[in-house]
């Protein structure tokens, strides 16, 4: 597919982020998105697996396979991207959300191609910032990783929220609805940083006292979730 040079764009409007399917992951880092409050994508793609394997990686495969190792899968659900396909059938476009479907799997038909991911540029003060822990310190491949975006108003308020986990449900990414809800609407100080990650709780699934994979993941969910919000904090003052 490497001789589809179209597919290799960013283009930003006044209002929205296009990103083509053919993006090389490291071309993510840079000025213009950064400017725009997009950090989280310029973080991945630093941390993505080498210079090498940045220069090759692109956008489009990285969101086919769908899997919690994906790093660009929870960056493109806290910003409630879209995602654009294509066939001989035609053009379709479908919310980021509900094209993972699970276990690696999306709705995407065998014979559509993903041509493009994008999403809105709200009005406001824009951070967003990602991390992901793994287990080694460069090059990992991660074992939970963590996006945050949030838009803010004049008075610092959060109108928009946008928490997204490598996994909300096992193998599966997905968004924090309850973190989201208590963030929007107010100012992002400790007292409401500690509250949203309490409120993490009722994202994530029961905790089984065998499952030892679980209560790491959670607590390092929780750490992951107060230390992007402090980092968004620091990036919106």
């Amino acid at each position: 597919m490497s001789h589809l040079s179209y597919l290799r764009y960013l283009r930003l409007s006044k209002d929205r982020v296009r990103i083509g399917a053919l993006t090389r992951v490291r071309d993510l880092d840079c000025n213009v998105l950064m400017k725009r409050g997009f950090t989280s994508l310029a973080e991945a793609a630093r941390g993505f697996g080498g210079a090498a394997i940045a220069n090759m990686a692109t956008v489009g495969g990285n969101v086919a396979t769908a899997l919690p190792t994906s790093d660009l899968v929870p960056i493109f659900l806290s910003l409630d991207a879209d995602v654009q396909l294509k066939s001989y059938r035609g053009k379709r476009t479908v919310k980021f959300q509900d094209f993972l479907l699970g276990g690696g799997k999306t709705i995407r038909r065998p014979e559509e191609l993903i041509t493009e991911i994008n999403f809105r540029i709200p009005r406001g003060h824009n951070v967003s910032s990602f991390r992901k822990i793994g287990g080694r310190s460069a090059n990992c491949l991660a074992l939970v990783s963590l996006a945050v975006f949030l838009n803010f108003d004049r008075t610092k308020t959060i109108e928009e929220a946008g928490v997204a986990f490598s996994e909300i449900r096992r193998g599966t990414p997905g968004r924090a609805r309850f973190v989201e809800l208590g963030l929007r609407g107010r100012k992002l100080t400790e007292d409401v940083i500690q509250k949203a990650s309490a409120e993490l709780d009722l994202d994530l699934p029961a905790e089984s006292a065998s499952e030892m994979r679980t209560r790491y993941w959670k607590v390092a969910a929780h750490n992951l979730l107060r230390d992007r919000l402090r980092a968004c904090r620091r990036m919106g003052d």
